[in-house]
């Protein structure tokens, strides 16, 4: 084996890595300038969010707007079969 220098060496490094992991990557700089931009990419600002109807009247409209919505794709979906058929 090493030694007791070796093992103070590896233990002081195994408690240290994640330390400082933690205190660099938990830096506001670091999610400044990494995480945010890459945030950015995936979810846009100008990108339309949907927000959750609170009230019964909101949902039921919800409801109806997904069903027509589906009806409109299955109806789309037997215009395309029929056409191919053909």
């Amino acid at each position: 084996m090493a030694g007791p220098g070796m093992e103070i060496f590896r233990m002081t490094f195994y408690v240290m890595l994640p330390i400082g992991m933690f205190y660099y990557f938990g830096l506001p700089d670091f999610y400044k300038n990494q995480v945010l931009p890459a945030f950015k990419k995936v979810y846009p600002d100008d990108m339309p969010t949907q927000s959750v109807p609170t009230t019964p009247e909101g949902n039921k409209e919800l409801l109806d707007q997904l069903i027509a919505a589906r009806r409109k794709r299955q109806a789309e979906a037997q215009n395309q079969q029929q056409q191919q058929q053909e």
